[in-house]
């Protein structure tokens, strides 16, 4: 049981705790005298070396004054002298003993000072494999110190490879998802990439494996120089979670969630709605979808009816941070350059492919097949509508085994986003020239007609804007005014008439960072008002990753590009959005994401799953991708043609 000690700690200099324990500091300085022979705990020594970071972090009471600021300082290098002190009275197992009376805030610190004071030298080799043989828990904190891991390399190694928990720390470092504030991991050069795969077959075998890892296993490595993990390791990491998932389930645990698809009679209007705790349920007109199977109309209904898109013909299914709640982001293990499929992508996922694969279904009950509605957008639809000729596009037939219709529709996939490309550049389709490269169009690349198409955060200035106005988690989102009764800043200031006074002393800097960035505005009254077109064009923004400038009046255009030439904001003139280009590149191919679904490139190369239930599945979701690409395709013509039209009743 370590010991409890509430002394000053540094987190960071941006940390909310900076005030109250500068304050401490103070009164823990005003105590100390260098001439004094005082016995120090190593509770106290840490401590003392929490407020020489503090002088090193250049931070400051607002109440200190430069004269009180530079006494700080200088009793802050008294610190250095009775830290040295304290150590060069210690020798090397002393030093380690010290470890179990270190109180829980400052055992990070213990390590990281050893390093400083360069006192982990004075350590006997064997008392520090002793140490780790006794202090299983202590790895962890050891490898983030550079120094001692170099200094202690084959002992490190030598734990590591009888240890099998030594595997979370490798997968921690290689294979997970790293914020802002993640603390490298060092390894032993004397630890060989042979010597890690094993360590990792090891922890697979232990019984007291993390299920949590098991994902991370499957998708392997991007780096191998690092971490290799041979195919039979994803292998034998899939089997395990399998085996995981199906005892966990069949007791009984989980939360059971369900979506339900319906066409029924029985409803008023074309759609209906119901969303539960434990499930979605959405019924839709067979009367409406009977009556109504004109091919423009079967293509309509995925924005109307489905509501595959916005109003923005942004793709509703993707993810986005906004999405993601404070819990998802900081539970769990998430896998490096992994794309984020939380709960409320999940979800969507679901109900867009459950829709898919109801409508074709449907329409398959009223004689028709979706993928002849397909084919008609590229050689019926487009010349007639747009003039726009020369698309050619293959659709698997009714009899095409699963698998044959993916790898035929993946294929008719590529070449329709390469014709794309071919018209934006050259104004129609060159077939000889589109014959000249068979290379597929990397999804980020198709070009767009309007280079000011969307619009994204370019930095932290407007991030941190939409974070203090719409985050849950805002500092500004509760005064004791109104308690918790907001979910937002921006909530707030749209129902409540707040005063500058209604603002803690501890808040007034993100307000007064508002006002500077023309927010936020405070009149002779001191009442505070907000700029609803600024604030309405970044909660769109916020929602969405992205913004559509051409759907917007024309100040609010004129705001955006003003926001793009000050650098806040960054242009895209790109057939789909990054928020779209980052879901396709998930599902198609794993060049982006390591989790990325391959449903492309596993059945171009034939290494689809041999269940063809897997094919039928994996077929839906690329109908889906195929649904979305034309609805994108037809958006660009659409506004292209209005766009001409303009110009054209422009010229005299």
């Amino acid at each position: 049981m370590r010991p409890k000690y509430a002394g000053v700690k540094f987190y960071s200099e941006e940390d909310l705790s900076c005030g109250y324990n500068l304050e401490k500091a103070e009164n823990v300085l005003s105590t100390i005298d260098i001439n004094d022979r005082k016995q120090y705990h190593i509770n106290e020594i840490l401590e003392l070396y929490n407020i020489y970071k503090f002088c090193n972090a250049d931070v400051r009471l607002k109440r200190w004054d430069d004269r009180a600021y530079s006494l700080f300082k200088e009793h802050t290098k008294k610190i250095f002298l009775i830290i040295g002190t304290f150590f060069s009275n210690q020798v090397g197992k002393s030093i380690l003993d010290f470890y179990a009376n270190v109180a829980f805030i400052y055992i990070a610190d213990y390590w990281e000072m050893l390093c400083v004071f360069n006192v982990y030298k004075k350590i006997e080799r064997i008392d520090f494999e002793r140490f780790l043989q006794q202090n299983a828990s202590a790895l962890p904190l050891i490898l983030h110190n550079e120094k001692v891991v170099k200094f202690f390399g084959a002992e490190i190694a030598c734990y590591m490879r009888q240890h099998t928990e030594s595997a979370e720390c490798l997968m921690n470092e290689f294979l997970s998802h790293h914020d802002a504030h993640w603390q490298k991991y060092y390894f032993p050069s004397e630890l060989a990439l042979t010597d890690k795969e094993n360590i990792l077959t090891s922890y697979l075998d232990s019984p007291d494996a993390n299920p949590n890892y098991f994902t991370l296993l499957q998708n392997g490595s991007k780096d191998p120089s690092n971490l290799s993990i041979s195919d039979k390791l994803r292998l034998k990491a899939k089997h395990k979670q399998q085996d995981f998932c199906r005892k966990f389930f069949a007791d009984g645990k989980g939360q059971k969630y369900t979506v339900k698809i319906e066409y029924s009679k029985n409803i008023q209007f074309e759609a209906e709605s119901k969303y539960k705790p434990d499930g979605v349920s959405l019924k839709y007109s067979v009367d409406w979808i009977s009556e109504n199977l004109d091919y423009p109309t079967v293509l309509n209904n995925f924005i109307t009816l489905f509501e595959y898109v916005d109003f923005c013909y942004r793709a509703t299914f993707v993810s986005v941070k906004a999405h993601i709640s404070t819990m998802e982001a900081l539970l769990g293990i998430k896998g490096e350059d992994s794309y984020f499929a939380g709960y409320a992508f999940q979800l969507l996922e679901m109900i867009s492919s459950m829709q898919m694969r109801a409508y074709r279904n449907q329409l398959q009950q009223n004689g028709i097949q979706l993928e002849d509605v397909l084919h008609y957008f590229f050689a019926e639809y487009l010349p007639e509508t747009f003039d726009v000729n020369g698309f050619v596009f293959d659709v698997p037939s009714q009899e095409t085994t699963w698998k044959e219709k993916c790898v035929l529709l993946s294929s008719a996939m590529d070449g329709v986003l390469k014709q794309f490309t071919i018209y934006v550049q050259n104004g129609e389709i060159d077939r000889e020239l589109f014959e000249m490269n068979s290379k597929p169009e990397a999804i980020g690349s198709i070009p767009s007609f309007f280079p000011l198409k969307y619009a994204y955060a370019n930095g932290r200035d407007i991030e941190n804007q939409m974070a203090l106005l719409f985050s849950d988690q805002s500092p500004l989102s509760y005064t004791t005014k109104t308690e918790e009764k907001y979910n937002s800043f921006a909530e707030m200031m749209a129902t409540e008439k707040m005063l500058i006074s209604d603002f803690e002393e501890w808040q007034m800097d993100r307000i007064k960072y508002l006002i500077e960035q023309k927010i936020l505005e405070v009149n002779n009254a001191e009442i505070l008002h907000m700029d609803q077109r600024k604030a309405l064009l970044l909660k769109d923004l916020y929602d969405h990753d992205v913004i559509c400038p051409y759907y917007y009046s024309e100040k609010d255009k004129e705001q955006i590009e003003r926001w793009i030439h000050s650098g806040k904001l960054k242009a895209g003139g790109t057939l789909f959005s990054l928020p779209e280009q980052e879901y396709l590149d998930y599902k198609l191919n794993k060049k982006t994401y390591i989790n990325g679904q391959d449903l492309r490139n596993r059945y171009i190369h034939a290494t689809y799953p041999k269940d063809e239930k897997i094919q039928q599945s994996d077929y839906i979701e690329l109908l889906k991708i195929m649904v979305l690409i034309i609805i994108k395709i037809y958006e660009e013509f659409d506004r292209h043609d209005i766009m001409i039209h303009n110009e054209s009743q422009q010229r005299p």
